[in-house]
C-alpha cells in the first residue's frame, strides 16, 4: 500500500476548518484499532461517538473514503477521515504536518516577532503609546506596572472597572444568566492577573490585596445562574490573597486578617461564599502572632462543634469538627510545638475516624509502625458498621504494609480489602496479583468473578485478563446497551456477528415505543454501529426501510434517518 508521505496534496481534498479539527483528533490519540487490508485502511475515530472510517488508496492515490458519521452521510469528507490520514502520515514515519491555517498562523507569528525584534526603542515607545492612549485596559496594565505610587484616585478608577466588568455582564437588574457567567468570571480574572500581579510584582500588598477583596465582593454580591464558575472565581481570588500574604509583614498581615474577621459571620456574605473566607482565615496566615490567635480562635470553634456534635453525632458539625481539629494540628506544627505535644492532641480525638487515621499516620511517621498498624487494626474492629471508614483503614494498612515490605501482611490485608470492601478499580485486585503465585492468584481471581459484589469490577478484571468468552456471556447477561458500548470496541473482533444482531434486536424494540426527536437520534446512532460489522449495511438499510414503511407519518424519525445517510 502507498504510503501517505508519497501522496501528493491530500489535505486539499477537505476544507480548513475540518482538516484542523481531524489534525486535533489525531493529536488526541482518538484514532485506533488501525488495521490494512490490501489497499484499504480502516479505523475506529472517536469524536460525539465511535465513527468507522475507511479509505482506499491505490497508487499513491486516495480513490475513495467513507465514514459512518452523519456529516460524510452525503459524500462530505470529514474531519473523522482527516483524523485517520494524519494518523497514517504519523504510523508511516513522516512529519508530524500541521494544517495549512496552523502552519499559516505560526508563520505569522514568526513573521511579527521578527518585525518587532528589529524595531528600535524610540519606535516600540511609541508605538505602545499609540495603542495606550486608546487602550484602557493596556494602559491600566502599564500604570500597575511602573507608575511609582499608586494612589486612592487610582484605586478608586480600579474598582470602577470592576463594576463596569458587572454590568457589562447582567441585566438591568443585575443578574447575570448562565449565558454570560462565565464570562462574567472570566473577566474578573482576566481583571486581577492584568492589574493586580504586577502590584504584587513590585511588593504594593496594601493596594493589590483591596482590589482582590474588591473582586471577591463583586462576585459575592452579583446574582448569577451559576453552574461552577463562582467557585472558580473565588479560588482565583483565594490564591491571589496566598500570594499577598506570604510576602507580607505581621503588620500587614494583621491588617488583613482583620478584614476576614470583619466579614464573617455578619450576614453580609452568603454562607456558601463566606466558608472561602473562613477556610483563608485558617489557613491562610502565617506571622507568628497571627497562629497564636488563629489558636486561641480554633479551640473556641472546636468546643462549640463539640457541643453541636452532642445534639447531632451524624450532622455537618461532625465534618466541621474534623476540620478544625486539622486545622488545629496544623497550625500547632506551623509553631514547632513539640512532637509529642501534638500527638497527645490528636489523641484526644481518635473516636473520630477522620482523626483516628491522622493518628495512624503520625505514630507511623514517628518510627512506631508496629503500633500504627495496630490502631488501624482496632479502628477496624470499633468501627466495623462502617463500610466507608473501615476501606479507608484498609487501604491505610495496605499503604504501611507495602512501603515496609511485609508481603504475608499486606496479601491477607489486600485479601480483606477486595472481599468486604467496594472497589472502585483493579488497583489492589492488580497488587494482589503481583504479590502471590499463579496458582494463588487463579483461585482468588476465580472467588472474586463468582462473587455478585462490585459487578462493574467484574466486567473490568474478565477485559484486563483477557477472558473474553466470559466477558461476552456477562456483557449478554446484563441486558444493558451501554454496557455493550463499554466493551464493544474489546468484543468486536471476536464476537462481530453476535454484537451485530444485539445492536439489531435493541434497535428494533426501541423505535417501536420512541416518540421523539431526541429518542430517534439516539436510536439511529446505535442503527449506524451495526455497519461496522459483516453484513451490517445490509441490515441497517433493511431496517430502516422497514421503519419508513411502518412509520411513514414519523416526520422527525425519517427526517433523521435521511441525515444518518439511510
Amino acid at each position: 500500500m502507498s504510503k501517505i508521505k508519497d501522496i501528493k496534496e491530500w489535505k486539499e481534498l477537505f476544507e480548513t476548518h475540518i482538516l484542523t479539527r481531524g489534525y486535533y483528533y489525531a493529536q488526541e490519540d482518538r484514532v485506533w484499532d488501525i488495521g490494512h487490508e490490501k489497499d484499504v485502511v480502516s479505523a475506529v475515530v472517536a469524536g460525539t461517538e465511535d465513527y468507522l472510517v475507511s479509505i482506499r488508496i491505490k497508487d499513491n492515490r486516495i480513490t475513495e473514503m467513507s465514514c459512518d458519521c452523519p456529516y460524510a452521510a452525503d459524500g462530505s469528507h470529514c474531519k473523522h477521515e482527516a483524523a485517520l490520514l494524519y494518523a497514517l502520515a504519523k504510523e508511516d514515519g513522516g512529519s508530524d504536518a500541521k494544517p495549512p491555517f496552523i502552519e499559516r498562523l505560526e508563520e505569522e507569528r514568526e513573521e511579527l516577532w521578527s518585525l518587532i525584534r528589529n524595531m528600535t526603542e524610540d519606535e516600540l515607545r511609541k508605538l505602545l503609546y499609540d495603542l495606550a492612549s486608546h487602550d484602557e485596559s493596556l494602559r491600566n496594565r502599564i500604570v500597575a506596572a511602573y507608575r511609582e505610587s499608586i494612589d486612592e484616585k487610582y484605586l478608586l478608577q480600579m474598582k470602577k472597572i470592576i463594576s463596569g466588568i458587572c454590568c457589562n455582564h447582567s441585566d438591568r437588574s443585575g443578574y447575570v444568566d448562565w449565558r454570560h457567567a462565565w464570562d462574567f468570571i472570566s473577566d474578573l480574572i482576566g481583571f486581577l492577573h492584568e492589574n493586580v500581579q504586577p502590584l504584587i510584582e513590585r511588593g504594593l500588598l496594601r493596594e493589590a490585596f483591596d482590589l482582590t477583596c474588591e473582586v471577591f465582593l463583586a462576585i459575592c454580591y452579583t446574582d448569577i445562574d451559576d453552574d461552577g464558575d463562582i467557585a472558580v472565581g473565588a479560588s482565583e481570588c483565594c490564591d491571589f490573597w496566598g500570594r499577598i500574604t506570604s510576602l507580607a509583614t505581621d503588620d500587614e498581615q494583621m491588617r488583613m486578617y482583620e478584614w476576614f474577621t470583619d466579614h464573617i459571620g455578619n450576614g453580609s456574605i452568603i454562607d456558601y461564599m463566606e466558608d472561602y473566607l473562613e477556610d483563608f482565615r485558617l489557613s491562610g496566615f502565617h506571622s507568628r502572632p497571627l497562629l497564636l490567635k488563629r489558636l486561641s480562635d480554633l479551640d473556641d470553634m472546636i468546643a462549640r462543634d463539640e457541643q453541636n456534635n452532642r445534639l447531632d453525632p451524624t450532622g455537618w458539625g461532625v465534618y466541621k469538627l474534623g476540620e478544625h481539629i486539622l486545622s488545629r494540628v496544623q497550625t500547632m506544627k506551623e509553631l514547632d510545638m513539640q512532637k509529642e505535644d501534638v500527638l497527645k492532641y490528636i489523641e484526644k480525638y481518635t473516636y473520630l475516624p477522620r482523626i483516628l487515621l491522622i493518628y495512624a499516620d503520625e505514630i507511623y511517621d514517628s518510627g512506631d509502625t508496629e503500633y500504627a498498624a495496630a490502631v488501624l487494626q482496632k479502628g477496624k474492629e470499633r468501627d466495623k458498621e462502617k463500610p466507608v471508614v473501615i476501606r479507608e483503614y484498609s487501604c491505610k494498612l495496605i499503604a504501611f504494609y507495602e512501603e515496609q515490605k511485609l508481603w504475608d501482611a499486606l496479601v491477607a490485608e489486600l485479601k480483606y480489602q477486595i472481599i468486604n470492601c467496594s472497589q472502585r478499580d483493579l488497583h489492589y485486585i492488580n497488587l494482589l496479583k503481583r504479590n502471590v503465585d499463579e496458582a494463588e492468584w487463579l483461585s482468588f481471581r476465580e472467588n472474586i468473578l463468582q462473587s455478585e459484589k462490585d459487578t462493574d469490577i467484574r466486567l473490568e478484571l474478565l477485559k484486563q485478563e483477557e477472558l473474553l468468552d466470559r466477558l461476552m456471556e456477562e456483557v449478554k447477561s446484563r441486558n444493558s446497551i451501554a454496557i455493550l458500548d463499554k466493551y464493544e470496541r474489546d468484543l468486536r473482533k471476536l464476537y462481530g456477528c453476535e454484537i451485530r444482531d444485539i445492536y439489531a434486536d435493541y434497535v428494533r424494540s426501541e423505535m417501536v415505543r420512541a416518540s421523539s426527536r431526541n429518542r430517534y437520534n439516539h436510536i439511529i446512532q446505535d442503527l449506524r454501529k451495526i455497519r461496522r460489522y459483516e453484513g451490517g449495511r445490509e441490515l441497517a438499510s433493511d431496517i430502516a426501510e422497514k421503519w419508513k414503511k411502518e412509520y411513514p407519518r414519523r416526520s422527525a424519525m425519517l427526517d433523521e434517518l435521511r441525515k444518518a445517510g439511510f
